[in-house]
């Protein structure tokens, strides 16, 4: 596995960035490095209020999901810098190779997800 590492690494790496860009587009971000889904302000008329809170809502579950994916990516990077990357979190048995390939941020293995 550890001939992987530099792709599965790579790949994270691209994911991050990714998910960072798409949080950018609809969030801000506080000074603790939490996103924040924006509230857009369309204008004073009940559709723009009732368009406002509908794209709101909608950030906001988009937020939260896309911060939960990048927690699971900037824990999967710091495991290959301190050598655990590709352990399960439950079992301690080696992840197989094509959980990982499939998903690089996987923390458990098939058995114990």
């Amino acid at each position: 596995m550890l001939e992987n590492i530099i792709e599965f690494k790579q790949k994270l790496i691209e994911e991050k960035n990714r998910i960072e860009m798409e949080l950018r587009k609809i969030a801000s971000q506080d000074s603790d490095g939490d996103y924040k889904a924006e509230f857009e302000d369309y204008g004073r008329e009940r559709e723009d209020n009732a368009s406002e809170i509908e794209n709101y809502t909608v950030n906001l579950g988009v937020t939260e999901s896309l911060e939960t994916e990048l927690e699971k990516i900037k824990l999967a990077l710091k495991k290959i810098e301190n050598g655990t990357y590709g352990k399960c979190e439950k079992c301690n048995k080696d992840i197989p190779k094509k959980r990982l390939e499939a998903y690089p941020a996987a923390q458990n293995c098939v058995d114990c997800k």
